[in-house]
């Protein structure tokens, strides 16, 4: 078995000249800095953090912001400092953050200055990230100034899940399972020295922070920007690999067709376009050359692009693969990292692909899917009680996902989710993640929650941006349509839009735009009521 460690990430970034990261400053200017110019940056900070007796070895340190470039050099300064770097979610709210910290005994934080009065700060020796950051600038560290590094070897994390709980789960993640992920990652997709990845999400959800990781320390470029820079200067950026969720890819796919619209010939050549099968009679995906539209908006050294997180629609998956945009479909949990993949050698549609490598997979007697890492990666929810981590973390290192699966042929088919299973009044097992993907395919429904747990059938809460007096019509339209592809007994039989679309602020998503279920259905719940009068 291959061994990993990051005790030597400091040394490797140190004398690593080739590669860069590339971020925006807050002038909006895209900054290029070798990586021997972010680790003598990274040096600055962590004298800065010991001149103010912040990050020290062995205490828990905050650091909760937008990622960027400060967010990195505080990170990596106090992991080189021996300070266990606890990724706060920004996109926290106060009880939230109260919630969620509670017991892990933070003694120093660099947060958002939305947070630097936060009560749940109250007794931590806070400072603000970026004005903290930005004082290195006048710090003096040649390099010849000896320095001594006691690496942390975890972080903590932190899941939500897709519940309505205030509480994030946090875990300890062994950061050599980092390394062994970025570096199966590299070797099934090819990414080499030469290759840019591109980073649209935030870091505290930790594999993006996994993927710049892999960038430092296997030497592979990688570039911060966030998902609107992507839709404006995406071909800019060239990248090799970019890991994003089904909303972004919507608006790259819409982005590819207005190039169409605007080429001569551009209408017939997008309906030619559309026209190619994507799959062969096994399910195999075809693969095209990329189309110079799909070029102007990403770039032509693509080599991978992942989709995940939440469920997509067939219809999106279609059209990029038709373009010839290298997609590859992937599921997960933060617990245990990648879970299975479509790789190039085995990448099947409607499907998630075979066991990623290190990973066993395996189903309950409910089908509900299990998996184990090696390395092993999380044991433990540090700040949830016993019954809910034994209701995942299960004997000899197997994970309970809660997710509903199938393997055929060694490879991987997401049902549904055990706790989401709706039973009508027949009897009826409904699982309501395959409707309510078809729902968000209706071009103007971004996310929908299927409703009618002992109910005679079945309705849903649909959200969407547009407000148009005609838009309930067309949405009625397609939902007919939909309903002639479904069996009796999971027809949508109504709907009703929500007052505004789900948000992260709302708390009806997730911060990887995961639809809150638990918490639409509650704040919904009367009006759908109402659909059964």
């Amino acid at each position: 078995m291959e061994q990993y460690t990051i005790l030597d990430l400091h040394k490797r970034i140190a004398t690593n000249s080739t590669n860069c990261l590339t971020f925006f400053n807050k002038q909006g200017e895209l900054i290029s800095k070798p990586y021997t110019e972010v680790f003598r940056d990274i040096r600055k900070t962590l004298i800065h953090m010991r001149e103010f007796d912040i990050a020290n070895s062995g205490t828990r340190f905050v650091v909760c912001g937008e990622p960027g470039y400060h967010w990195i050099c505080a990170a990596l300064a106090a992991i080189f400092n021996g300070a266990q770097l606890v990724a706060l979610p920004e996109s926290m709210s106060e009880e939230e953050i109260l919630a969620s910290i509670d017991g892990l005994s933070i003694e120093s934080a660099l947060v958002a200055d939305k947070y630097k009065a936060s009560k749940a700060f109250a007794s931590v020796k806070t400072f603000e990230l970026s004005n903290f950051c930005e004082q290195i600038s006048s710090i003096d560290c040649d390099d010849d100034i000896v320095l001594s590094f006691m690496v942390s070897e975890k972080v903590i994390a932190f899941t939500s899940g897709s519940t309505a709980e205030a509480k994030f789960k946090a875990f300890e993640v062994p950061l050599q399972t980092s390394i062994a992920f970025t570096n199966r990652f590299r070797k099934l997709y090819s990414i080499n020295k030469e290759d840019n990845w591109l980073i649209c999400h935030s870091f505290s959800h930790i594999v993006h922070f996994e993927y710049l990781l892999g960038g430092l320390y296997w030497g592979y470029n990688v570039t911060i920007a966030t998902a609107f820079q992507i839709l404006m200067k995406g071909a800019s950026f060239n990248p090799s690999v970019l890991v994003t969720v089904p909303s972004v890819y919507e608006q790259i796919a819409s982005q590819i067709r207005n190039k169409f619209r605007l080429a001569d010939d551009g209408e017939n050549r997008l309906h030619a376009l559309e026209s190619r099968p994507i799959s062969n009679e096994n399910g195999d995906v075809i693969r095209y050359p990329l189309c110079e539209e799909a070029k102007l908006v990403l770039g032509d050294k693509l080599k991978m692009l992942l989709i995940g997180a939440s469920p997509s629609s067939l219809e999106l998956q279609t059209f990029l693969l038709q373009t010839g945009l290298p997609l590859y479909e992937g599921y997960g949990m933060t617990e245990l990292n990648m879970i299975s993949c479509n790789t190039p050698e085995k990448s099947k549609l409607s499907t998630v692909g075979p066991a990623w490598p290190g990973i066993e997979i395996k189903l309950d007697d409910d089908n509900c899917i299990l998996a184990r890492a090696t390395p092993e990666r999380a044991r433990f929810y540090l700040n949830a009680n016993q019954e809910t981590n034994q209701s995942t973390f299960l004997d000899n290192g197997w994970i309970n996902t809660q997710d509903l699966g199938r393997i055929d042929d060694g490879v991987l088919r997401i049902v549904g989710r055990k706790k989401d299973i709706i039973v009508n009044a027949g009897g009826k097992n409904i699982s309501p993640s395959s409707i309510e993907t078809k729902l968000t395919s209706i071009p103007t429904v971004n996310h929908a929650v299927v409703y009618g747990d002992m109910k005679p059938y079945l309705v849903a809460v649909l959200s969407s941006t547009e407000e148009d007096r005609f838009l309930l019509e067309d949405i009625q339209c397609s939902l007919d349509r939909i309903n002639t592809s479904l069996p009796l007994h999971e027809r949508i039989m109504g709907f009703i839009l929500s007052e505004e679309p789900f948000t992260v602020e709302s708390g009806t998503l997730t911060r990887l735009g995961k639809v809150r279920r638990t918490k639409v259905i509650e704040r919904y719940q009367d009006e759908l009521e109402k659909l059964y009068a």
